[in-house]
């Protein structure tokens, strides 16, 4: 019989597949219908320009996620869709289409004191297990999103597990204070965005800049709130920001830079503000967020690698210091 630590593996990944066959072309497997897929890590431990042993494990101290883009939205299109088609990742001009992005992803958060006791002021242990799905209507110059994400906290997010499995792996340091971690909870996050192209800069036939202001909602228990930003994005055969195909001419070998900056108002924070219906570790949230993060990325025919490091300011009142982590993403375009 299979073991009751790994139901919610299991859970997850029957939930990912089914969500990727219930918006496949009816007849096809979901695979036939995925355009690309991403796979990508956070983690504090990814901050290589800092000494091992001072990089923090601590805040948002890691996540990952798998994302499949699918060129269909028989759900949400319909409705919301304007009778755009689905997206085939070569569309020309001023076409609009339609797509559906589906994720699994997980997320863990550390206090920066361990004990077996809750130390005061520092933030509670914390694991969030989720799958979302995100239709999107996009054109050559702007793109516009709307999606649920739903999960659960908890034992249930397997947060307690990868993070002792791996510090036990690591070599590193045994914790003691998972077994205050905020208690189990459901949780469920409807998500609004517009994303601009406002500028592409083009030289001999290769986009060589793009620039992307956007701006978001969030409401749900888990997260409420709004953030505004801008992306930017340099170097040789830079890709679109959301086409696979479009306008400039794409080189086999694309690299360059990327920076992006945002402000964030906070509303209510889950893993800051504590469980909703039961007493839990708590900290006084702060209500407005910077971030910024820097990089860069390669793109070798339909292979794309990305490393990002991100900057977030103070989340919480007793923080001490802005907090940093590093994304490495892997993605493979299925389009011909």
């Amino acid at each position: 019989m299979m073991g009751l630590h790994r139901l919610p593996r299991a859970f997850a990944r029957a939930a990912f597949l089914a969500a990727a066959a219930a918006l496949a072309p009816p007849g096809q497997a979901a695979a036939q219908a995925v355009r690309g897929w991403e796979v990508a890590s956070d983690n504090d431990a990814y901050d290589f320009w800092i000494p091992r042993h001072r990089r923090p494990d601590h805040d948002y101290t890691h996540g990952m996620w798998l994302a499949a883009e699918l060129g269909r939205a028989p759900v949400w299109g319909r409705r919301l869709g304007g009778g755009a088609p689905a997206c085939t990742g070569r569309e020309t001009g001023e076409a609009r289409c339609l797509t559906t992005r589906v994720e699994l992803a997980q997320k863990l958060f550390t206090p920066r004191l361990d004990d077996v006791e809750p130390v005061p002021g520092e933030r509670a242990y914390a694991g969030w297990l989720s799958l979302s799905a995100r239709g999107r209507r996009e054109g050559p110059r702007s793109r516009t999103s709307a999606g649920l994400e739903v999960g659960v906290t908890g034992d249930a997010s397997l947060g307690r597990l990868v993070y002792q499995r791996f510090h036990r792996a690591a070599g590193f340091h045994s914790v003691d204070g998972w077994g205050n971690q905020l208690a189990f909870e459901p949780g469920i996050v409807a998500r609004l965005s517009r994303e601009v192209l406002a500028y592409e800069g083009v030289r001999g036939g290769e986009r060589v800049a793009a620039v992307v202001p956007e701006a978001g909602l969030a409401l749900g228990n888990v997260l409420t709130g709004a953030h505004a930003g801008v992306g930017v994005r340099l170097g040789r055969g830079v890709p679109h920001p959301w086409r696979a195909v479009h306008g400039a001419a794409h080189p086999r070998l694309a690299v360059f830079g990327i920076g992006a900056a945002r402000g964030e108002w906070v509303g209510h924070d889950l893993f800051l503000d504590g469980n909703t219906f039961r007493e839990s570790v708590h900290v006084r949230r702060r209500p407005f967020v910077y971030q910024y993060e820097l990089g860069g990325g390669v793109r070798w025919r339909s292979f794309g690698a990305e490393y990002r490091a991100t900057t977030r300011g103070r989340d919480y009142q007793t923080q001490l210091r802005p907090h940093q982590w590093s994304t490495i993403a892997l993605t493979l375009d299925r389009v011909k």
